[in-house]
């Protein structure tokens, strides 16, 4: 965006081509998403989301036969995630996204993401895999104990009972918590994730088609920063209703974001499968 104030040229200027800026942007996004509307439609990606959906219906079957349900859940949930990541990487490609994400560029990293619970367990199963594993999941607990608290304090100061994820008093939250600047649990010194693969639906999808810096919570354009929505349409939600039924059949306790969700579940006797 053009943000060129140049006393000599007068305010009134400066005002219009920011305004002409604004119609660039607006313009050219609203480009991209008709784009991403018709790759969504193409038949590679419709068969890619019918993969994902058979491999999670797969993983479901599984948590129905204790014998052989730990290999068969986490092979079919590989296999369903691998299925989204080439969706998301052709939807990228026919779209023309310019996508300004990259290995390194952590400044999300301060997110406290939304997960499924079968997500959660997943991802500290990833983490006691490693052998700085057992740090990272303290990690996690210290940070969603520090949530909650953010939480609660908001809470008691609004005179609420009990939050739900989807209200401005949570959304709110996850803003505070953001502009507090704790790194990930997952991420790694080397500012990449270390359980990339087993990374959330939510860190996926996330992407940033402006400029970097501006990822950056402090940063004053960060209230502006351009997201396309890589994940929105009715087929799409479809895959995560069944990452919420296999939640349901293990019977794992909801979460409302990362660090929560791993501190729940990581003691889970599926984690050490």
């Amino acid at each position: 965006m053009i943000d060129d104030i140049n006393p000599a040229r007068g305010p009134g200027r400066s005002r219009r081509r920011r305004r002409l800026a604004v119609l660039v942007d607006d313009d050219a996004l609203e480009q991209l998403r008709a784009r991403l509307l018709r790759a969504r439609e193409s038949p590679e990606a419709i068969a890619l989301l019918d993969a994902a959906r058979e491999h999670l219906d797969v993983a479901l079957a599984a948590t129905g036969e204790p014998a052989r349900a730990r290999a068969t859940l986490w092979r079919a949930l590989d296999a369903a995630y691998d299925a989204v990541d080439r969706y998301l990487e052709l939807l990228a490609r026919a779209a023309e996204v310019p996508v300004r994400c990259g290995p390194g560029c952590a400044a999300c990293c301060t997110e406290a993401p939304p997960v499924h619970a079968i997500e959660g367990l997943r991802l500290a199963r990833a983490l006691l895999e490693r052998a700085d594993g057992g740090e990272r999941v303290q990690r996690a607990v210290d940070q969603a104990r520090a949530f909650q608290a953010m939480l609660l304090a908001r809470a008691q100061a609004a005179g609420a009972d009990h939050v739900m994820t989807r209200t401005r008093l949570y959304r709110e939250t996850q803003e505070q918590w953001r502009r507090s600047g704790r790194s990930c649990p997952v991420l790694g010194a080397d500012g990449r994730c270390s359980a990339y693969a087993a990374r959330p639906l939510a860190c996926r999808v996330y992407v940033s088609v402006d400029d970097p810096a501006k990822c950056d919570p402090r940063h004053p354009g960060f209230a502006t920063l351009r997201r396309p929505a890589l994940w929105a349409s009715e087929r799409e939600r479809s895959v995560e209703r069944q990452l919420a039924r296999l939640g349901s059949a293990l019977s794992l306790p909801a979460a409302p974001n990362l660090q929560w969700a791993v501190a729940q579940l990581h003691d889970h006797p599926l984690t050490s499968s």
